[in-house]
């Protein structure tokens, strides 16, 4: 390739050969291929090649790169049965009436027709007839602005796209344009409104599956060091929430006389299991002063 070559040749004992680079040259016709019968990509773009044709006997091709000529319409495709790219940019076809060689291969998967001169939108409805056509690069033809709503109306017609232009199709923009294509503006706002809540219960679900994730782990750990796990505040329920009303009050009771109660914000979080620790701390402040303050009783002298 980039040679200066302006006819293929002498390649009739290359049986074998499955790739041949040959862009850039001078090339104004396709010949000199017919013994490549295993060939399975073909790059000819760069040239000046007006016509497909000389491909009959490339019945394995795979690939097939004619970017950069000066073909107007689309022809010789019908023995490509194995043909899965055809890349045609910037090249100038036009009219739609000379598209119609791509549907003598209906096993194209991806095609590039962007950057020429198509004008006509029937070619949305050739393109339709595509049994397996996933990739399409339609861009930079003036066709493109006189779709309205381009592509969502693409998306909707071609069933098995994948990729359009710039960017890929992903499931949730397809149903999104079907929606629309059914009810409008207001039937694809519902689905996105659907989709975003779908999203948000699967992150959701998956949060839980984490965290559960975690407690197993911190579970665990806990048995292989011979200690008791304490589950996190989330699953474990308080266990004075449990107690009786009575207990509760002297509870509270408790509390109010204990200083180290006060030093606490209102709204402190207590740490995991440190509700019952709290409990026996009180208890046995409480016993503590109880008992100092019957000290300083006996130690005081009798009142005169």
């Amino acid at each position: 390739h980039y040679k200066g070559y302006h006819k293929i040749a002498n390649l009739d004992e290359y049986v074998g050969l499955k790739v041949l680079y040959v862009e850039g040259n001078g090339f104004t016709e396709i010949t000199g291929l017919e013994k490549l019968v295993q060939l399975r990509m073909l790059y000819l773009q760069e040239n000046l090649i007006e016509d497909i044709d000389g491909l009959d006997t490339l019945v394995n091709l795979h690939t097939l790169n004619l970017s950069n000529n000066r073909i107007s319409s689309i022809s010789g495709l019908s023995q490509l049965t194995k043909l899965n790219t055809l890349l045609l940019t910037s090249n100038r076809l036009c009219e739609v009436e000379g598209l119609k060689g791509i549907l003598e291969c209906p096993s194209l998967s991806v095609i590039d027709l962007s950057k020429n001169r198509i004008e006509d939108p029937s070619i949305v409805d050739m393109l339709e007839q595509m049994p397996n056509l996933k990739v399409v690069y339609l861009r930079d033809n003036p066709v493109v602005s006189q779709i309205k709503n381009y592509r969502k109306i693409m998306i909707t017609r071609l069933k098995n796209l994948t990729y359009l232009d710039d960017r890929p199709v992903f499931d949730s923009e397809r149903l999104q344009a079907e929606a629309w294509a059914r009810g409008g503006v207001e039937a694809e706002k519902a689905e996105k409104q659907r989709q975003q809540k779908e999203r948000e219960e699967k992150d959701l679900r998956n949060f839980r599956v984490f965290e559960q994730m975690i407690e197993d782990a911190k579970r665990e750990k806990a048995e292989q060091n011979g200690e008791q796990y304490i589950p996190s505040d989330d699953e474990k329920v308080p266990e004075l929430e449990s107690d009786s009303e009575k207990d509760k009050e002297s509870t509270t009771e408790e509390q109010e006389r204990s200083p180290q109660i006060h030093s606490l914000e209102p709204q402190q979080k207590l740490p995991t299991g440190g509700q019952r620790i709290l409990i026996e701390v009180i208890e046995q402040e409480t016993k503590r002063q109880t008992s100092h303050s019957e000290d300083q009783d006996e130690k005081q002298p009798p009142h005169v």
